[in-house]
Protein backbone atom coordinates (compact mmCIF):
# COMPACT_ATOMS: atom_id res chain seq x y z
CA UNK A 1 0.00 0.00 0.00
CA UNK A 2 1.11 3.53 -0.75
CA UNK A 3 1.18 5.96 2.11
CA UNK A 4 -0.41 9.41 1.81
CA UNK A 5 2.81 11.30 0.94
CA UNK A 6 3.70 8.80 -1.80
CA UNK A 7 0.19 9.12 -3.29
CA UNK A 8 0.50 12.92 -3.29
CA UNK A 9 3.97 12.75 -4.85
CA UNK A 10 2.72 10.37 -7.55
CA UNK A 11 -0.28 12.59 -8.23
CA UNK A 12 2.00 15.63 -8.64
CA UNK A 13 4.26 13.72 -11.03
CA UNK A 14 1.31 12.61 -13.16
CA UNK A 15 -0.08 16.16 -13.20
CA UNK A 16 3.27 17.65 -14.25
CA UNK A 17 3.71 15.03 -16.98
CA UNK A 18 0.18 15.62 -18.28
CA UNK A 19 0.62 19.39 -18.32
CA UNK A 20 3.99 19.06 -20.05
CA UNK A 21 2.49 16.93 -22.80
CA UNK A 22 -0.49 19.25 -23.14
CA UNK A 23 1.48 22.49 -23.19
CA UNK A 24 4.44 21.34 -25.29
CA UNK A 25 2.71 21.86 -28.67
CA UNK A 26 1.88 25.47 -27.78
CA UNK A 27 5.44 26.61 -27.22
CA UNK A 28 6.98 28.44 -30.19
CA UNK A 29 10.68 28.45 -30.91
CA UNK A 30 11.88 31.29 -33.10
CA UNK A 31 15.35 31.44 -34.48
CA UNK A 32 16.70 33.76 -37.17
CA UNK A 33 16.89 30.89 -39.65
CA UNK A 34 13.64 29.09 -38.99
CA UNK A 35 10.36 29.73 -37.27
CA UNK A 36 8.74 26.70 -35.69
CA UNK A 37 4.97 26.99 -35.81
CA UNK A 38 2.99 25.32 -33.06
CA UNK A 39 -0.39 23.65 -33.15
CA UNK A 40 -1.99 26.72 -31.60
CA UNK A 41 -0.28 28.91 -34.19
CA UNK A 42 -1.47 26.68 -37.00
CA UNK A 43 -5.06 27.06 -35.81
CA UNK A 44 -4.64 30.84 -35.60
CA UNK A 45 -3.20 30.90 -39.14
CA UNK A 46 -6.14 28.87 -40.47
CA UNK A 47 -8.59 31.24 -38.71
CA UNK A 48 -6.88 34.26 -40.30
CA UNK A 49 -7.03 32.78 -43.80
CA UNK A 50 -10.62 31.58 -43.29
CA UNK A 51 -11.64 35.06 -42.11
CA UNK A 52 -10.13 36.63 -45.23
CA UNK A 53 -11.81 34.09 -47.52
CA UNK A 54 -15.15 34.72 -45.80
CA UNK A 55 -14.66 38.46 -46.27
CA UNK A 56 -13.91 37.91 -49.98
CA UNK A 57 -17.06 35.82 -50.36
CA UNK A 58 -19.11 38.59 -48.73
CA UNK A 59 -17.32 41.15 -50.96
CA UNK A 60 -16.10 42.88 -47.80
CA UNK A 61 -12.68 43.91 -49.09
CA UNK A 62 -12.27 46.26 -46.14
CA UNK A 63 -12.40 43.25 -43.78
CA UNK A 64 -10.20 41.13 -46.06
CA UNK A 65 -7.63 43.94 -46.17
CA UNK A 66 -7.05 43.94 -42.40
CA UNK A 67 -5.73 40.36 -42.61
CA UNK A 68 -2.98 41.38 -45.06
CA UNK A 69 0.53 42.06 -43.76
CA UNK A 70 2.04 45.54 -43.66
CA UNK A 71 4.13 44.58 -46.69
CA UNK A 72 1.03 43.76 -48.75
CA UNK A 73 -0.76 46.86 -47.48
CA UNK A 74 2.20 49.02 -48.52
CA UNK A 75 1.97 47.65 -52.09
CA UNK A 76 -1.81 48.14 -52.14
CA UNK A 77 -2.28 51.20 -49.92
CA UNK A 78 -6.09 51.13 -49.82
CA UNK A 79 -8.91 48.62 -50.02
CA UNK A 80 -9.75 49.70 -53.60
CA UNK A 81 -6.33 48.85 -55.03
CA UNK A 82 -6.36 45.66 -52.94
CA UNK A 83 -9.76 44.74 -54.39
CA UNK A 84 -8.56 45.33 -57.97
CA UNK A 85 -5.55 43.10 -57.37
CA UNK A 86 -7.76 40.27 -56.03
CA UNK A 87 -10.36 40.58 -58.79
CA UNK A 88 -7.71 40.67 -61.53
CA UNK A 89 -5.51 37.77 -60.53
CA UNK A 90 -6.94 35.91 -57.55
CA UNK A 91 -10.60 35.59 -58.51
CA UNK A 92 -10.69 31.94 -57.43
CA UNK A 93 -10.38 33.20 -53.84
CA UNK A 94 -13.59 35.22 -54.12
CA UNK A 95 -16.09 32.36 -53.98
CA UNK A 96 -14.67 28.87 -54.52
CA UNK A 97 -17.11 25.97 -54.48
CA UNK A 98 -14.72 23.93 -52.32
CA UNK A 99 -11.99 24.84 -49.84
CA UNK A 100 -9.75 22.31 -48.09
CA UNK A 101 -7.30 23.48 -45.44
CA UNK A 102 -4.24 21.23 -45.73
CA UNK A 103 -2.04 22.70 -43.01
CA UNK A 104 1.47 24.01 -43.00
CA UNK A 105 3.88 23.07 -45.76
CA UNK A 106 6.97 21.67 -44.08
CA UNK A 107 9.18 22.26 -47.13
CA UNK A 108 9.54 25.92 -46.20
CA UNK A 109 11.55 27.42 -43.34
CA UNK A 110 8.81 29.93 -42.58
CA UNK A 111 5.09 29.48 -42.05
CA UNK A 112 3.43 28.68 -45.40
CA UNK A 113 -0.11 27.32 -45.25
CA UNK A 114 -1.58 25.11 -47.99
CA UNK A 115 -5.17 25.31 -49.17
CA UNK A 116 -6.79 23.42 -52.02
CA UNK A 117 -9.64 25.13 -53.83
CA UNK A 118 -12.08 24.26 -56.60
CA UNK A 119 -13.39 27.17 -58.66
CA UNK A 120 -16.86 27.39 -60.22
CA UNK A 121 -15.46 26.26 -63.57
CA UNK A 122 -14.25 23.02 -61.96
CA UNK A 123 -10.55 23.92 -61.92
CA UNK A 124 -8.46 22.70 -58.98
CA UNK A 125 -6.04 25.12 -57.33
CA UNK A 126 -3.37 25.04 -54.67
CA UNK A 127 -2.99 28.27 -52.70
CA UNK A 128 0.23 28.75 -50.74
CA UNK A 129 -0.08 31.42 -48.06
CA UNK A 130 3.15 32.77 -46.56
CA UNK A 131 2.30 34.03 -43.09
CA UNK A 132 4.01 36.37 -40.67
CA UNK A 133 3.37 37.01 -37.01
CA UNK A 134 3.18 40.63 -35.85
CA UNK A 135 4.81 42.06 -32.74
CA UNK A 136 1.37 41.86 -31.15
CA UNK A 137 1.29 38.10 -31.79
CA UNK A 138 -1.36 38.07 -34.52
CA UNK A 139 -0.88 36.27 -37.83
CA UNK A 140 -1.07 38.20 -41.10
CA UNK A 141 -1.18 37.01 -44.69
CA UNK A 142 2.02 37.97 -46.50
CA UNK A 143 0.96 36.95 -49.99
CA UNK A 144 -0.67 34.12 -51.86
CA UNK A 145 0.77 31.95 -54.60
CA UNK A 146 -1.89 30.24 -56.72
CA UNK A 147 -1.01 27.13 -58.68
CA UNK A 148 -3.49 25.49 -61.00
CA UNK A 149 -3.50 21.75 -60.47
CA UNK A 150 -4.00 19.28 -63.29
CA UNK A 151 -5.19 15.72 -63.18
CA UNK A 152 -7.24 14.08 -60.45
CA UNK A 153 -7.03 14.95 -56.79
CA UNK A 154 -7.13 11.94 -54.52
Amino acid sequence: KLNQSMKLSLAKTVLIATLSLHLAPSIADQTPKQQHVTTMSEHAIARTIRAQLNAFKARRFDLAYIHASESIQSRFPDKHSFRRMIENGYEVLLDPISIRFDGLDSRFQSAVYRIKLISHDGQHWLALYPMIVTKQGTWKINGCRLLQLTGKLI
